[in-house]
């Protein structure tokens, strides 16, 4: 099988395909059957990078993310997770896996694989995935900067928590902590609505719910303050939000079935009825 250039030099298939059209049609031969092999090659292999491509053009990895992290435990995997029913991402879970070093970490969790790709850190995993899930592709840079911030900000939160709590710290430290951190928060939220200004929540808003609501372990230490309740009046724009994204659907159905987010399963009562509450409007 040959032919002439005269009806191929408008396909481009990319830097392979064109370098060898482009040296045969200098030397005037015909495109013979190894030649069209490349040619038909590179343009499934283009054609491919289409289809797993998203807005920007970036070669996103085949199948589902995996997310290696304790299935009954929030604390540095929760927001992931959360991040993937809100972005309309799938993802599997496994709750534990071999050679953490491969992925970047000497032995802790969480860690994520992809395909070829395996990081960790959960910063790290939590902005990958809201990069690639479908329902945030319109995000703006600056509004996946701001994500990021409060992804980073709930890790310094954490952070400071397990510090005391592992260091058979007085419990007194707790209040303290929290009430630095969310006076800070509660400044960068808007009067109403969500962070980024959408319809629905993005990761910045999950990061606040999980600080504010997730049981591990920041309402087990919300407790160890000794005075729980106090937190919705004091820092009412947190409330607000949290409310406003407990109800999404999305939020509302994980939440009413989670193993990890209530540190129990199935949730007691008392978890549930705040979501299903606001989910109802009532």
């Amino acid at each position: 099988m040959s032919g002439t250039f005269s009806n191929m030099d408008g396909i481009d298939g990319g830097p392979l395909m064109q370098s060898e059209l482009q040296a045969r049609k200098a030397l005037g031969k015909p495109i013979d059957m190894p030649c069209l092999k490349i040619v038909l090659g590179c343009l499934v292999g283009f054609a491919v990078g289409i289809l797993v491509a998203p807005s920007g053009g970036e070669i996103v990895e085949a199948g589902k993310p995996t997310l290696c992290y304790w299935p009954t435990v929030a604390g540095r995997g929760e927001l992931a997770r959360l991040i993937a029913v809100a972005g309309g991402l799938e993802i599997e879970e496994v709750g534990e896996c071999s050679n953490k070093a491969s992925y970047g970490s000497p032995e802790l969790l969480p860690v994520l694989s992809h395909g070829r790709l395996k990081i960790a850190q959960s910063t790290a995993i939590e902005d990958y995935l809201a990069h690639i899930a479908p329902n945030w592709k319109d995000l703006t840079a600056a509004q996946h900067a701001v994500d990021s911030m409060f992804m980073s900000i709930k890790e310094d939160v954490l952070r400071g928590v397990v510090q005391i709590y592992h260091g058979n710290e007085s419990h007194d430290r707790y209040a303290p902590h929290f009430q630095k951190w969310f006076s800070v928060i509660e400044g960068r939220l808007p009067d109403a609505g969500f962070i980024n200004g959408h319809s629905h929540p993005t990761p910045a808003d999950l990061a606040v719910t999980m600080m504010f609501y997730s049981r591990g372990p920041f309402q087990y230490c919300f407790n160890m303050t000794g005075h729980p309740l106090k937190y919705p009046k004091e820092f009412p724009k947190m409330n607000a939000l949290t409310e406003l994204t407990v109800a999404h659907p999305r939020l509302s159905a994980y939440l009413n079935r989670s193993k990890s987010f209530w540190g129990r399963h199935p949730p007691k009562p008392e978890d549930m009825h705040r979501v299903n509450t606001t989910a109802s409007g009532k």
